[in-house]
């Protein structure tokens, strides 16, 4: 039996006093936030919040709204139609989510699209806009599945890139794949292969004459045969490879994200850097 906390039993308005109910099933569980992008602040629920949720026993997809006393808190209590057996949720509650208990599933694009308006955290957002909450200590705590690689490419010459390809044999990058505390599992036919693909060719430094930074959107998994081939306007390809690149999940308060560096001679380290969450 899941030890998420029953609280209160209505379900037809906002439960302002709560209490105890039996542990045959549930309507309000208690939620709180590992990472999340939730705006101007990461670590806590904006008023008029709703989870998806998902129980072993019965309920799929339950809308669960933010109790208002909750709003801008980090633990909120959120409520909704009797689930019972064990739990995991997600959010923002979408209506045609099609995910179930033990079989939450997330997809990540093998085609992505550069923006260079966006910092790493928008970025991140488009292609990864879901978090996913598990059952810890009596509480579903809420996160992402995937990370970010930012690629620098140092090089002196003046080159403008038309497209990143990052392949790896061992390890897929994108696909639909079942989502876990640790991250994500990836389903058969998952793709060894990701692009990043541009609109027009983009220098790749800025006008300060600093590498420009590109996002890319990837499982946390620690690839050891990363191979990157980037194609330049009117040049020949330029191909590395490396292992031990680690990519953590993100985390919004600190925005962690794995830093590359390419030279002439191939990758010329892997520094672990946090971002400032306002950084632009």
């Amino acid at each position: 039996m899941s030890a998420v906390i029953i609280l209160a039993a209505c379900v037809k308005r906002v439960p302002e006093e709560l209490a105890p109910l039996s542990l045959e099933g549930r309507t309000t569980v208690e939620a709180k936030i590992e990472s999340l992008l939730l705006g101007e602040d990461s670590r806590v629920w904006p008023e008029g919040s709703a989870i998806g949720l998902c129980g072993s026993v019965n309920g799929a997809n339950e809308k669960y709204l933010l109790r208002k006393a909750d709003a801008n808190l980090s633990e909120a209590l959120f409520y909704g139609p009797e689930v019972k057996g064990e739990l995991c949720a997600y959010y923002p509650w979408n209506p045609s989510y099609t995910g179930s208990w033990g079989r939450m599933t997330a997809a990540l694009d093998n085609r992505q699209v550069f923006a260079r308006a966006n910092g790493p955290k928008e970025q991140f957002l488009v292609y990864s806009p879901i978090a996913y909450g598990f059952e810890k200590d009596g509480k579903l705590l809420f996160g992402y599945p995937f990370g970010v690689l930012s690629i620098k490419v140092a090089l002196e010459e003046d080159l403008s890139l038309e497209e990143i390809t990052l392949s790896s044999e061992s390890l897929p990058f994108a696909g639909t794949g079942v989502v876990t505390p640790e991250g994500v599992q990836f389903e058969t036919g998952a793709s060894h292969e990701l692009k990043l693909v541009f609109d027009e060719p983009v220098p790749i430094r800025d006008n300060s004459g600093n590498p420009v930074p590109f996002y890319v959107v990837m499982p946390p998994f620690e690839y050891e045969d990363l191979v990157i081939a980037f194609s330049f306007s009117g040049e020949q390809p330029f191909v590395c490879s490396a292992g031990g690149v680690s990519v953590p999940r993100v985390d919004a308060e600190n925005f962690s994200l794995l830093s590359m560096v390419i030279g002439s001679d191939g990758p010329e380290g892997f520094t672990p850097v946090n971002v400032e969450f306002d950084e632009d």
